[in-house]
């Protein structure tokens, strides 16, 4: 890492293609110890396992996690979590600040365009790390029938969030194309 935070690895200033050794320097930045998991989305899990199988692994190793008690896919024993809202059309590291502060998250992703790269996360849990939050109790609404439809609708109502106690407990991989 480097820049304005070392703890973003922009692996290239436009795109560039994601390799075993960027994903070992991601883990390496978040310390002490390795991180408790990696977050991504699933074109970037895709591109990982295709990979390791390259490399001459079978692929992702299957593993039971601690963190979670079930059977997961995990990156050098490290539990993988795939996320939907991750998207893969972020723009390009050398972007301007003005292209991010106009970013388009809908944006359809354009392989070989400024908007073909992937975000992959690695994050250290726990109260010294990097841990949930909310502000207050979760509110519970019921309306008994909802006009036109034989049902009950019930809404939650909950502002969770997160926070980061120690800058190193979190890390991310920028530009590369997944």
């Amino acid at each position: 890492g480097g820049g304005n935070n070392s703890q973003v690895l922009a692996a290239n200033a436009t795109t560039g293609a994601l390799s075993m050794a960027l994903m070992d320097e991601l883990i390496d930045m978040v310390k002490p110890g390795k991180p408790h998991l990696l977050l991504m989305s699933r074109l970037s899990r895709r591109r990982l396992n295709a990979l390791q199988r390259a490399a001459g692994n079978a692929g992702m190793q299957m593993g039971q996690s601690d963190l979670f008690g079930k059977f997961m896919d995990m990156y050098d024993g490290i539990p993988i979590l795939v996320s939907d809202w991750l998207v893969d059309n972020v723009p390009d590291n050398s972007s301007s600040v003005l292209t991010i502060s106009t970013y388009d998250y809908d944006a359809a992703r354009s392989t070989g365009s400024s908007l073909d790269n992937s975000l992959i996360f690695a994050m250290k849990l726990g109260e010294r790390d990097v841990q949930g939050l909310h502000s207050g109790q979760m509110a519970h609404e019921r309306k008994d029938f909802t006009e036109d439809y034989n049902a009950i609708r019930n809404r939650l109502v909950w502002y969770p969030g997160l926070m980061c106690a120690s800058k190193f407990s979190l890390a991310v991989l920028t530009g590369m194309s997944s």
